[in-house]
């Protein structure tokens, strides 16, 4: 990818995460693992279609287009000629500074900017800590965006008044039209992401609302930024960032505790793309440690740990050189392994070069004679966009198109039981979306998920019944209260007497392999339990899957698969890519980088997959290709549970 001429708000917005990024974005011989996946950002939560809604929010508008920038600086200027206007993309630069604002309306001598987000807001938010001294930390990316933008424009166009503001998607607010998401259609051109609107009429303009943003910028300005190991003024700061990015120069910005979420970092045993690691190279040349020892796990690897920056403050590099005392828990809870005791254990294996694992056999044996047959593996997809996709709901409101359902009976038989995706993507899913899982899992027997996602769709869903018409509410809330857990301020409102077992928190409080790295994703657990359990082995190495196994989607499957190095191939990556040139697993890690709610980083391929099928231009034989492969996806998460229960009572000797 060509190299900006000009310092812009994007690359603004990356050296406020690490300057040293400067001298690594587009530059194809480094890996970056961001890079074009704009598409799936936009499936993912709409911020391209809301850049688009708001230009029906603020209409009557003239979009600025140009071959190149300096040709859109020049017609913004000539637009502004006139005594008032409302201007979409307009261009302003000053000195190697260029920005191209969302919306721009000027009137008289006033311009006010309006930088679009798809980022919720509601009345009860404040860009301010209690003071109002401080920005709080979770608005300051996107303050520190319309600071950069006003500070452009007010020095190219000193002689106008400029305010700013940040319209963002309306969490308060319900809308009374249907289709809003499906009417800004996602496209992929080439390399690029466009959106089409269908319907310019089908407009609901609250889902916008503007905050004014000039208190945030003012104190913006007055704060000090470090660039490499110097504080400046803002204005300085841009100065110095621009010409280090223009000049291709590297800053060299200390490591810290951030740079776990690198997107330039690939370890040399994953390199099979002849890309070069950024981020190895910032810390090889701060830390002298040799590329090698980096590809050993880092204090930045260490399983939810919070002391990584005082690590790397007292020259900890390596997860070996931790002192694993540090970790002693005193208050152990009874229920299985500390966070601590975890974070110990992991240390200590990496210490001892010890690559089994360890399993509280007892314990998890005690939990698993406590359930009651049969056994029901249930596992959702969930999708929330910044347009709603139905009438009466809020922006990024829940909604959940899918079920996947496995039964465990008392002999060990498994059988795909069941299954539901909604049929019309048109329609509001989520109340027929429980009348089909109650009828599915009925009332009797221990119900499992894997992590909190399913029970906070369950009690979304609860409140979402509060609100509707359907006559049968009431009878489905109580039944949704019988397998859930409801808390508020951590008081519990209510504990369901099936309340669902959660078989991530067993994997947490009793087991731990050292080749997931730390991870409890059940895309890391899957493999480890393939390859510690020898019943599991010799069970999937055999087609029993889809033959003597019922299965609702598929054939007999062998899913005991070996590399040619003899290591057993994730199940994952045995299905086919549910959209055409997007691996499975590298859209799930992209979401997970780029939502940052693990609950959905599971889920991602299923969520890009059901949003794109809401387009009306998709043919029905790609509706129906996706809707397949999505059954396909959602079975392997629950036989993964499945899986995982079996390979539980091999190692514990049930």
């Amino acid at each position: 990818m060509k190299r900006s001429q000009y310092f812009t708000k994007s690359l603004f917005k990356l050296s406020r995460e690490c300057p040293a990024k400067l001298f690594y974005i587009d530059k194809p011989e480094y890996i970056n693992k961001t890079a074009g996946n704009e598409f799936l950002e936009a499936l993912a939560e709409g911020g391209i279609q809301i850049g688009q809604y708001a230009k029906l929010v603020w209409s009557d508008g003239i979009e600025v287009t140009a071959k190149s920038l300096d040709e859109a600086v020049r017609k913004t200027e000539e637009y502004l000629l006139s005594d008032e206007i409302t201007l979409y993309e307009p261009a302003f630069k000053f000195q190697n500074l260029l920005v191209r604002v969302d919306v721009l309306i000027k009137k008289g001598n006033q311009l006010k900017l309006i930088e679009v987000k798809a980022k919720s807001y509601s009345g009860t938010d404040d860009f301010f800590s209690k003071k109002g001294k401080e920005i709080k930390s979770a608005w300051k990316p996107l303050l520190l965006d319309i600071a950069f933008q006003k500070y452009v424009v007010r020095k190219a166009m000193p002689q106008y008044s400029v305010s700013s503001s940040l319209a963002l998607c309306n969490k308060d607010h319900t809308t009374d039209l249907d289709g809003l998401y499906r009417n800004f259609v996602i496209k992929r051109n080439g390399d690029k992401t466009e959106v089409i609107i269908e319907d310019a009429n089908l407009t609901d303009k609250k889902i916008l609302t503007a905050i004014n943003a000039d208190a945030a910028v003012e104190i913006l300005w007055a704060e000090k930024f470090k660039v490499g190991e110097v504080e400046y003024g803002f204005a300085d700061s841009l100065k110095i960032l621009a010409d280090a990015y223009l000049s291709d120069r590297k800053i060299e910005q200390a490591i810290s505790s951030i740079c776990h979420k690198c997107e330039f970092r690939l370890d040399a045993v994953e390199n099979t793309t002849g890309q070069k690691s950024g981020f190895h190279e910032c810390w090889q040349g701060q830390t002298k440690l040799s590329a090698e020892k980096l590809t050993e796990p880092l204090v930045l690897d260490l399983w939810n740990y919070r002391g990584k920056q005082k690590q790397i403050d007292n020259y900890i590099y390596l997860m070996a050189e931790m002192d694993a005392e540090d970790f002693n828990d005193n208050e152990t809870p009874s229920a299985g392994l500390s966070t601590k005791d975890r974070q110990k254990l992991q240390i200590t294996k990496v210490q001892n070069k010890d690559n089994s694992i360890f399993i509280d056999a007892d314990s998890l044996r005690y939990e698993m004679e406590k359930v009651e047959f049969p056994l029901h593996m249930i596992d959702f997809e969930t999708a929330s966009t910044a347009l709603p996709f139905h009438k009466n709901m809020r922006p990024y409101e829940q909604i959940a198109f899918q079920f996947s359902h496995h039964i465990i009976e008392a002999d060990g038989t498994v059988r795909h039981a069941n299954q539901w995706l909604n049929p019309l993507t048109e329609s509001f899913p989520n109340f027929e979306f429980v009348r089909q899982l109650r009828k599915a899992i009925g009332d009797t027997g221990s119900v499992f998920r894997y992590s909190n996602h399913e029970n906070t769709i369950l009690n979304t869903i609860h409140a979402q019944l509060d609100k509707s018409a359907e006559l049968d509410k009431v009878e489905l809330q109580k039944w949704i209260e019988t397998i859930t857990t409801k808390k508020e301020d951590k008081v519990i409102i209510w504990q369901g007497k099936r309340n669902m077992i959660d078989l991530c928190q067993w994997v947490i409080n009793y087991y731990f392999d050292p080749a997931t790295g730390g991870s409890n994703s059940i895309k890391k657990i899957l493999p480890s339990i393939l390859s510690r359990s020898k019943y599991l082995q010799d069970k999937y190495s055999a087609p029993v899957y889809g033959s003597t196994i019922a299965s609702l989607n598929m054939g007999a499957t062998v899913w005991i698969k070996r590399d040619e190095k003899g290591k057993i191939i994730n199940p994952y990556k045995q299905l086919p890519p549910i959209i055409d040139e997007f691996d499975n697993e590298k859209i799930d890690e992209y979401m997970e980088r780029f939502l940052e709610k693990d609950q959905l980083a599971d889920g991602g391929t299923a969520m890009v997959s059901y949003n794109y099928m809401q387009f009306r231009s998709m043919s029905q034989i790609e509706k129906n290709a996706l809707r397949d492969a999505l059954l396909r996806y959602c079975e392997l998460d629950t036989l993964a549970m499945v899986m995982l229960w079996e390979g539980f009572r091999d190692l514990v000797g049930l």
